[in-house]
């Protein structure tokens, strides 16, 4: 697990060295263990390559595994981050090729995979990743993300000049780009939370999308998807033990992978179907004790704790509980907001629990995310099919006959599941699909109204607009079940719950690996249909039934509670201050984009209990993301680089000393 950053850009730039090394400073959260920086020089053109390298020690902790990594053979250089956990399968297949090996990391195995297979090695990686390669053969850049956007990677590509990194801030730390705000990114975050793939909050940046490959060549640039999800729900009958039996093999496995690490190794408990499952399949795989960790919290009404401790001790684990208190949690609000990257508004608790297990001494942590998403354990898998078939149904009334009935269902309430409902009726919120509905955090009306009207008509909706809509159209090939899973495995989960994981938890140095969102354990599990992945008697069925013995009954019909922190009763307290400070005084950089009137007639709205605490949150949030983002960046020390310099032009290169550092003046 690492940081990475790089720029390619145009003519000889003295510059391009400081740049990426005040990047990697800013990456430094995510990878103290090593630093390494090269200069790489192109054989075509005139042009200047630095790729830098933050590390995070994880698997062949010797210093054999520093990057930026060179395959001598061909001279391409790597920047990576993430892991491969199938790379042993993949080296022992290199080598039957002829292929010889200085590390034991699964770095240099994906470097010499893309020598032997090119491009179309990432297809059989398996794990979550993000890279760089220097292709000094084909003279061309080459990006990759992982299937399912476990880990990051942003990008600038403006006038044939190249900037990549695993933050979006450590693009703006390099000062070769504009501060500029993407209103897009912004009416985005409104809708949803969270700034919806490929925008960024940064206009000129992006975000690859999941499952894409970016190749630069000649100046042209092409973005290709490399992987799907199976669009389609078996329809033949196939019965429960056939359909758990082959999930389960796979389940297991995806686990068992995730237990390969040189460093010490834990998981996430909280007591719920997820992380005992996976508590229950780590106990099995692993020959070491298995370390839980859960983080209680002082309100019993938001604490799982006491049931994570007794589903420990059924399972036979080693237990830590860490306690966090509500002072804690208040004083270092402003600490784990400024550690986002993007805003979000579902992101703050992981910062707390991140940083509670990393100072246990875990430097891996296994996570039950994606669970839900997978085997169906939110209530929308039953009220969204439910509100399509409605939608379609009221459709079919003339327009003023449905506006007569949203008014006599929904009269003059202003809460926010009658604001849903009578933009449903009306079809009045902008996508294709309900679920969107059921996700969305403002509605279109709502945000017209925290938008300056000439704001409204300068955002460019298309480059996320036109991406909802072709995953609406995907989603249609599955039943109504599994259409939800999927829209969740391709939105939420990319742009909310897994960007929140990486960030916060890198930002203490703790690698989160996700068994649940293996990518064949996907596959699979999206093929079976939605009726046997729902139950009235119990949730997540498909699940449950699957593991080698059985949940206790507490995790399986107990109430759902999660690691949520009491932010409706902190906003009308101790943080009320803060919020009335922040929303009465937008960010200069707002001037001209948002309406202060709307601003303030949200943090009214809440105080007078007609919507949630999400909405002035989300504000603050984003109010702190644009000082953060847009302010100058600071960098620690001045930065005099003495950059070691690759020939790319030589096919025998060789890394005779790996420590290819910066050295700082």
């Amino acid at each position: 697990m690492c940081g990475i950053a790089g720029v390619w850009l145009k003519g000889e730039r003295a510059d391009a060295a400081n740049a990426v090394e005040r990047a990697t400073l800013s990456l430094a959260h995510r990878g103290p263990d090593d630093q390494g920086t090269i200069r790489i020089l192109p054989t075509e053109g005139d042009s200047t390559i630095v790729f830098g390298h933050r590390r995070l020690a994880i698997i062949d902790l010797s210093e054999a595994g520093h990057q930026p990594m060179c395959d001598p053979e061909t001279g391409n250089w790597i920047v990576f981050n993430g892991e491969v956990y199938n790379f042993r399968e993949l080296r022992r297949e290199l080598e039957e090729r002829g292929c010889r090996f200085r590390s034991d990391c699964d770095t240099e195995v994906i470097l010499q995979s893309y020598r032997v297979w090119g491009r179309r090695c990432v297809e059989r990686w398996r794990g979550m990743f993000a890279a760089a390669v220097w292709d000094n053969v084909h003279q061309e850049m080459f990006l990759v993300r992982d299937r399912l956007g476990i880990k990051p990677l942003y990008y600038s590509y403006v006038d044939g000049q190249l900037l990549f990194a695993s933050e979006s801030r450590a693009l703006l730390a390099t000062r070769l780009l504009e501060r500029k705000i993407n209103l897009a990114a912004v009416d985005s975050y409104f809708t949803f939370g969270s700034v919806q793939d490929p925008l960024t909050l940064i206009d000129g940046v992006a975000s690859l999308p999941a499952a894409h490959t970016l190749t630069i060549k000649s100046g042209v640039a092409t973005l290709r998807e490399y992987w799907e999800l199976p669009l389609e729900t078996a329809n033949e009958p196939r019965s429960t033990t056939t359909v758990t039996d082959s999930i389960a093999e796979c389940l297991a496995e995806a686990v068992r992978l995730r237990l390969i690490s040189d460093v010490p190794l834990g998981v996430f408990l909280s007591g719920g179907i997820d992380s005992s499952a996976l508590t229950m399949l780590m106990r099995r795989a692993s020959p070491e004790a298995v370390k839980t960790f859960t983080v209680g919290f002082a309100d019993e009404a938001f604490d799982e704790a006491q049931q994570a401790r007794r589903t420990a001790e059924r399972l036979g684990v080693e237990h830590h509980p860490i306690l966090l208190t509500e002072d804690q949690m208040l004083a270092s609000c402003d600490e784990s907001v400024k550690a986002l990257d993007q805003p979000s508004i579902d992101g703050v608790n992981t910062f707390h629990v991140a940083r509670a297990v990393r100072q246990a001494g875990i430097t891996v942590a296994l996570s039950g995310l994606g669970g839900d998403e997978a085997f169906c354990g939110y209530k929308h898998f039953r009220t969204v099919p439910r509100m399509e078939r409605f939608a379609r149904r009221w459709a079919e009334l003339p327009f003023g006959a449905r506006q007569a009935g949203a008014a006599l269902l929904t009269g003059s309430r202003k809460s926010d599941r009658s604001l849903k409902l009578r933009a449903l009726l009306l079809d009045d919120y902008g996508f294709a699909h309900p679920y969107f509905l059921a996700r969305t955090l403002f509605l279109p009306a709502q945000i017209g109204q925290l938008f300056e009207p000439e704001a409204v008509s300068s955002i460019q909706y298309e480059a996320w607009a036109e991406r909802m809509q072709l995953l609406t159209e995907r989603a249609r090939r599955f039943d109504s079940v599994n259409a939800i899973s999927y829209l969740e495995l391709k939105t939420y989960i990319p742009n909310t719950l897994l960007r929140d994981a990486d960030v916060m938890s890198m930002a203490h140095a703790l690698e989160v690996r996700v068994p649940f969102l293996d990518h064949l354990l996907l596959e699979k599990v999206l093929r079976v249909p939605g009726r046997m992945k729902l139950d009235a008697k119990m949730p997540k069925p498909l699940l449950v039934r699957l593991l080698p013995e059985p949940l206790p009954e507490e995790v399986v019909n107990g109430r759902k509670k999660g690691f949520t922190l009491p932010f409706a009763v902190w906003l009308r307290g101790r943080l009320r201050p803060v919020l009335e400070e922040a929303l009465s005084n937008p960010p200069s950089a707002f001037e001209g984009i948002i309406n202060a009137d709307g601003v303030r007639r949200v943090w009214r709205s809440f105080l007078a209990g007609e919507c949630s605490w999400t909405r002035p949150w989300a504000l603050f949030i984003l109010f702190r993301a644009i000082e953060n983002s847009l302010a100058p960046q600071n960098v620690s020390r001045q930065v005099q680089a003495n950059v070691p310099t690759a020939s790319a032009a030589s096919s025998s290169f060789q890394v005779e000393n790996p420590e290819c550092t910066l050295i700082h003046g």
